[in-house]
């Protein structure tokens, strides 16, 4: 009985700090729930209701950017418990395609989009036509500091820091490559559409990129992230 007793205490002291060691890392990017690619056709499966629906406009050649979004909703749908989908619409630098992506967005809670120069001011003009909460990554300063309409402009540092390391952890783990500055900054956006859709207040929101704080004015709905 005693050898028997010890057995048993040995392997459950084993398996103790095996789930502590798991469950130490799983903590650090909440991979704890994400086993593997299934979950994030599970979190983004469209016949599913969700509370939240979040429009993302891309230009074919940033299609990677995908898995930055994909990896943020599975991690959000993950641990709340207003599910959020995405809508995905293609638009490249033409005035055209950018209005017609917007307009099918036109129903959706936020849009984050990159834009080219000579189409993100079509896009700023539409969300604020109809106060649509639409974050988009700067392209140039000038480009801006022109966008005068319910704009808030929130400075990101590429610090490389713990949550950098985080997200080249899942990376590697979900896509086997490692995240760019675009992956980073959308990664970091849809988080932010989240806490907006929330509060009007964000403050000391750690991201990847750096503390983000935004206070969002009675007439602001266009967030440029610069870098």
């Amino acid at each position: 009985m005693r050898y028997r007793y010890r057995v048993r205490l040995f392997y459950s002291v084993l398996f103790l700090v095996v789930g502590l060691i798991i469950g130490y890392y799983a903590a650090g990017y909440d991979l704890g729930k994400l086993q593997d690619l299934n979950f994030v056709k599970m979190s983004l499966d469209t016949g599913k209701n969700y509370a939240v629906n979040i429009g993302i406009i891309l230009p074919k050649s940033e299609y990677a950017i995908k898995d930055a979004v994909n990896l943020a909703i599975m991690e959000l749908n993950a641990a709340g418990e207003k599910k959020i989908n995405v809508d995905y619409e293609y638009a490249e630098c033409s005035e055209k395609g950018v209005k017609s992506a917007m307009s099918r967005l036109k129903n959706a809670n936020a849009v984050y989009g990159i834009f080219c120069n000579e189409t993100v001011k079509t896009a700023v003009n539409i969300a604020d036509e109809n106060k649509m909460l639409l974050i988009s990554p700067s392209l140039s300063r000038d480009l801006t500091n022109s966008l005068n309409t319910g704009l808030i402009k929130v400075k990101l540092y590429n610090n490389l820091e713990q949550n950098t390391y985080r997200l080249n952890l899942a990376y590697n783990k979900f896509y086997n490559r490692t995240p760019d500055i675009y992956d980073a900054i959308s990664y970091d956006a849809i988080n932010l559409i989240d806490l907006m859709l929330k509060d009007i207040k964000i403050e000391n929101y750690k991201g990847v990129l750096g503390i983000i704080n935004i206070e969002k004015k009675n007439n602001s709905y266009i967030i440029v992230l610069e870098y």
